[in-house]
């Protein structure tokens, strides 16, 4: 495909009133058509960010523990109202290409976006530097066994990096292992789907000592930013309390001011990789 084309495809001119205008399906029970599930909790919506093929049916399931929430479409097209803990929601997605945002009425970080197109392609979530991204897609209506070209956005233009073929459902997938964030597509003889970020992550690693914390970034990276963060359990939010900067073995240390779940982030890890977060660590009060 030239660039022009992908231009086109990455970048679809549906605008956002013919989604108002389009026939978004409330679904009781869920029919035989496609369907995609998602996890809603007091966190997020997990995935985010959907990528379905038309007439497609997404059930929305909230897991809580606490909190209702709502699955709103930024431009109005659709809204579940409130879900509450242990309940569904589902939709069915009209038969045009686009994208929406939704969010949550009740807790404005929880974001998410919906992207309708008839060759569909996700990324699996982010991964660690040297682990293979899956790749996951579906051409509706298309036979069994045909081919799916895989590219990777690379100075400025698209490399075919792999051929994968449709199963018997239209589905296909892949793994792809990358040494750096980058853009993918999928090609087939008739149409290009929007892209997909492969979000490659730098490891950084955390241990407690007492009250002091040892962040430690690979790749090593001397001199980049560690914020150290504290989790607030009423909001569910994590707030900045510290920040260091890593020496030439990529290591740097922080304290606690207080007892809480810690983590700590590297914004910017440099070597084209996002963003670094580290598994929590908890500091408990002293004793005595």
């Amino acid at each position: 495909a030239s660039r022009s084309s992908w231009s086109a495809a990455a970048a679809p001119a549906t605008p956002a009133t013919s989604w108002r205008r389009a026939s978004w399906g409330r679904c009781a029970t869920p029919g035989a058509a496609t369907t995609r599930a998602v996890v809603m909790a007091d966190a997020g919506y997990t995935p985010s960010g959907l990528v379905v093929a038309p007439g497609t049916v997404l059930t929305w399931t909230n897991r809580g523990p606490r909190n209702a929430h709502t699955i709103t479409a930024d431009d109005g097209s659709f809204d579940s109202g409130p879900v509450g803990v242990g309940s569904r929601w589902s939709l069915r997605v009209p038969d045009r290409t686009g994208v929406v945002p939704f969010h949550c009425a009740y807790h404005a970080y929880m974001r998410g976006t919906l992207t309708v197109t008839r060759l569909g392609l996700a990324v699996a979530g982010p991964v660690s530097l040297g682990r293979a991204a899956v790749l996951r897609g579906s051409v509706p209506g298309a036979p069994a066994g045909t081919d799916v070209a895989l590219d990777v956005r690379s100075d400025g233009g698209w490399v075919q990096v792999l051929v994968t073929s449709t199963g018997a459902d239209g589905g296909f997938s892949a793994h792809l292992r990358v040494g750096r964030s980058t853009w993918v597509r999928a090609r087939t003889a008739g149409a290009v789907s929007t892209g997909a970020r492969v979000s490659v992550r730098a490891r950084v690693a955390l241990r407690r000592s007492g009250t002091h914390l040892r962040a430690r970034l690979a790749p090593v990276s001397a001199g980049a930013t560690v914020v150290l963060q504290r989790l607030d359990l009423d909001r569910y939010r994590w707030h900045a309390v510290g920040v260091g900067r890593t020496d030439r073995g990529g290591a740097a240390m922080l304290t606690a001011p207080r007892p809480g779940v810690y983590r700590v982030v590297v914004p910017r890890p440099g070597a084209g990789l996002d963003a670094a977060t580290s598994r929590t660590v908890g500091v408990p009060a002293r004793r005595g």
